[in-house]
């Protein structure tokens, strides 16, 4: 019970220490209840940190020993802290199976058992949307647990509670079900619960469009597993704050909670082979050492390649050092990734290296009948050929033109790349000998794909949100931010040296062509223009759009009249774009400009931004489709004033 009073108030190192200690005491004594009871802890203590390799190998040794020893409460704790974390990785199947074994042993004696069943079934009811069985359930654990002094598990089961009448539409006891469990965990201190239960409840506000107090409970839940130290929670707050934040286009927040993502994951990493390197440290005097280095040095090898998917987010690093680490374990004559192209019904060549060079190898269509690779990705399975031209008939193709291209081909192992379920592509290694690989070496491979698919769908979601997080996504020009971040840096380049002048534009009426023609069609003339804009782009020219149908040009090495000179060219060059818009349907689009030279004595960014807004203004205001300089309003005394469009 210390154990996991330890492992709910964060305390995971603690108790895996404690857990370890005692099966050293209970292997003494021969007590093979005291060694199971301390395996599933293990189980459950390692799960917590990530590292679930290790939790399944003493979730395995405990399920060993508690079917030898015949005694079903052992098996019924072994089995239920498996279901436990079959559910909490949402493989909701697997968990289904562990419960209906439960279910054949005979009813737990501990009644803190009989609620923690319940309220597992109760979830995996949810899943399957049964809600009737999940409300009977969940009442039924409650009920229960109201006669137990265990405000732990009572605190648990108000979150599935809260989850169960969620679906069932009652907000009343959803509501009260959260905050007394919130209240429970925080009167215990229990941090695992607390984490939990907000993460939760934020998921079903946003659902319920709550963004605030959804983002709310989100953030509360992230405070508290910062404490806990659970990788997997922590990751999955993450992700739902990454969709959040993109869904309301605060790029910078998905960005930030995306590299803290891949730390948590690195740092999961690293805690792994710490813990290996002590074990195998511990066991190094016994007959079985070479054994356990071997599988150390196997693991070893997988832990320096999962570390470098989190600590480069750089395809063409990832790539590279994937070929250098499987050139270590394997041969690799021929490497290849691919990559499913949806749109256009093939898998592309992310990467295919023959003897180490690059090659272009184009695409395969996903109809090619006589493709391996396209094979491997259908059927969902691993390959392994070790004579191309005897057993390739075995898998009903003919010979395929893809692999026989590569002249001397004999072995060949395939494995799909699948994350949640989806295929997204194949890697495949080759050699011109026969017998190159084995079934371990297909192992190896297809544990190494898994951590591939990860690392390359990180690196997709990095690219495109770092690049959300500074381009405008109708347009790809800089967005705001990055056009103000620019245009600083050039003109601390520019201070006292060289003139820099800004430009600041706004389609005329396009609040007209908005309203009149349609938001999709206001959408094209916005590209278009901003497709005139990227022609002007160089070394010396920032341009961003400042919002809305406005935007911000920054040009170097030009003073007031060159500005002037540009910004009168790119208004003609927008008027001559007409049979352009005449094809949406409108007869002309046409802007107004306002252009300031920065006195560097004088003026900061802001104060020149501000001056070329007010000149554009002018022009919008005295007839539209020109241009004004900020020096020519003040030449003739007018006093600028900021009008709205109607």
């Amino acid at each position: 019970m210390l154990g996991y009073l330890l492992l709910n108030q964060g305390e995971t190192q603690a108790a895996i220490d404690l857990w370890d200690e005692a099966i050293s005491i209970f292997e003494k004594n021969e007590d093979e209840a005291g060694i199971v009871q301390s395996y599933s802890g293990l189980m459950c203590g390692y799960f917590n940190l990530g590292l679930y390799d290790e939790s399944i190998d003493f979730g395995v040794k405990g399920l060993r020993l508690a079917q030898e020893s015949g005694d079903d409460q052992l098996l019924l704790l072994t089995l239920g802290n498996i279901a436990f974390n079959y559910y909490a990785l949402e493989k909701y199947e697997e968990a289904k199976e562990a419960v209906k074994l439960i279910r054949c042993l005979k009813e737990p004696v501990v009644e803190g058992n009989k609620v923690s069943l319940d309220q597992l079934e109760a979830g995996i009811c949810l899943v399957d949307n049964n809600l009737e069985e999940a409300k009977y359930l969940i009442d039924r654990a409650y009920e229960r647990v109201l006669n137990l002094n265990h405000p732990a598990l009572l605190s648990e089961t108000l979150r599935m509670r809260g989850k169960v009448y969620y679906q069932l539409g009652d907000d009343k006891v959803y509501e009260e079900s959260f905050e007394e469990s919130i209240r429970l965990a925080q009167e215990g201190n229990f941090l695992e619960y607390l984490a939990q239960t907000y993460y939760e409840w934020g998921k079903i506000e946003l659902a319920k469009d709550n963004k605030l107090r959804g983002e709310l409970f989100l953030l509360e839940a992230n405070h508290y597993v910062k404490r806990l130290g659970s990788p997997l929670l922590s990751v999955n707050i993450c992700r739902v704050l990454i969709e959040f934040y993109k869904s309301l286009n605060i790029f910078e927040l998905a960005l930030h909670y995306y590299e803290k993502c891949s730390e948590v994951e690195r740092k999961a990493h690293l805690k792994r082979s710490e813990l290996w390197e002590k074990r195998i440290n511990r066991e190094k005097y016994i007959s079985e050492a070479k054994i356990f280095k071997s599988l150390y040095d196997e693991l070893e090898t997988i832990s320096h390649i999962g570390r470098s998917f989190t600590e480069t987010l750089s395809l063409e690093k990832l790539i590279i050092h994937v070929h250098e680490q499987l050139s270590k374990m394997m041969d690799t004559t021929v490497l290849a990734i691919t990559e499913v192209n949806e749109e256009k019904n093939c898998l592309d060549y992310l990467i295919y290296l023959e003897s180490g060079n690059r090659l272009n190898s184009g695409y395969v269509s996903l109809d090619d009948e006589n493709s391996l690779g396209v094979y491997c990705i259908k059927q969902k399975e691993n390959l392994i050929i070790n004579n191309l031209d005897e057993e390739y008939e075995l898998y009903q193709l003919k010979k395929d033109e893809t692999i026989s291209f590569q002249k001397g081909i004999k072995s060949i192992l395939c494995c799909p790349l699948i994350i949640r379920n989806e295929v997204k592509g194949y890697i495949t290694v080759q050699s011109y000998e026969i017998n190159s690989y084995t079934q371990r070496d297909l192992t190896k491979l297809s544990v190494l794909a898994s951590y591939i698919i990860i690392a390359l769908e990180n690196a997709k979601l990095y690219r495109q949100t770092a690049y959300l997080a500074r381009y405008d996504g109708l347009t790809s020009l800089y967005n705001r931010v990055e056009a103000l971040k620019k245009g600083e840096k050039l003109y601390r380049l520019a201070k006292h040296k060289n003139p820099m002048s800004v430009i600041m534009i706004d389609i005329d009426h396009f609040k007209l062509i908005n309203d009149t023609y349609g938001h999709q069609i206001g959408d094209q003339v916005i590209q278009l223009f901003s497709n005139l804009l990227k022609t002007k782009r160089n070394r010396d020219t920032v341009i961003g759009r400042y919002g809305g149908e406005e935007f911000i040009i920054f040009l170097n090495h030009r003073n007031i009249d060159q500005a002037c000179e540009f910004a009168e060219q790119l208004r003609e060059e927008l008027k001559e774009l007409s049979f352009r818009f005449n094809q949406l349907g409108i007869k002309e689009v046409t802007a107004s400009l306002g252009v300031h030279e920065y006195r560097f004595n004088e003026d900061l960014l802001d104060n020149g931004i501000y001056a070329a807004d007010q000149a554009m203004y002018h022009s919008k205001t005295n007839g539209r489709d020109q241009v004004t300089s900020y020096r020519r309003l003040k030449l003739e005394k007018l006093a600028p004033s900021k009008v709205s469009e109607n």
